[in-house]
Parts: structure tokens; sequence; C-alpha cells
């Protein structure tokens, strides 16, 4: 009898740890991916395509899905010294939850990084 009314409760508290851990290992890929793709966009020969692909390679290792990788200004290559980069990496949280059924986690999972060109 006790175990039939302390495994449900037990069962969902395991289940709440793992979504809760899943989205700090999400917003710790948003964040190295954000710094890899700012750090490239920074160096002298790069364009935003290359930046954008750094990003994306992080982010795909770790199995993100449903991201977007934006910098400001928009074109990386013709920024010049001395500009301020900003990469922002953005994902969708219902997209890479890990539990499918019993509750709606929505929202947005964001990282931003600023760096000077060289």
């Amino acid at each position: 009898m006790e175990a039939a009314i302390c495994l449900p409760v037990l069962f969902a508290i395991v289940l709440v740890g793992v979504e809760i851990t899943n989205l700090i290992f999400l917003k710790q890929s948003l964040s190295t991916a954000a710094y890899e793709s700012c750090r490239t966009a920074i160096q002298s020969s790069t364009t935003t395509v290359v930046s954008r692909s750094v990003g994306a390679a992080v982010l795909d290792s770790r199995g993100v899905k449903s991201y977007t990788i934006e910098f400001s200004p928009l074109d990386v290559g013709i920024a010049a010294r001395g500009t301020v980069i900003t990469a922002t990496v953005k994902a969708n949280c219902a997209a890479n939850k890990i539990v499918t059924n019993g509750y709606s986690l929505t929202g947005t999972a964001t990282s931003s990084v600023v760096m000077i060109k060289e």
C-alpha cells in the first residue's frame, strides 16, 4: 500500500529532475555555441556564414533542435576593427524537452555573447 502511494510521487520527482537537468544542459549548450560563434565572428578574415556554421556545429553535436543564431551587426565580415559584435543563440524549450507527455514546457532559452572585432 505504501509503495502504491509513494512510487508515483517519486517517479514524478525523478522526471522533473531529468527535465531540469536537460534545461541546464540546453542553456550551457547555447552559451557555448554563442561564445564559439562570436569568437569566430571577431576574426578579421571571417564571414557571417562561417561564424554561424561554427555555432551550428556545436548545437548539432549536442542534439539541440529548433535554434537560431543571430549577429549584430548582421554582416560581421564587413564590420570595422573595434566594432562590438554580439552573437545571440535562441532555442525553443518545447522542442528540446525529453519527457513528451504530461505537461507543457513553453518559452525560449537565449544566450548572448559580446566581443570586439579584431
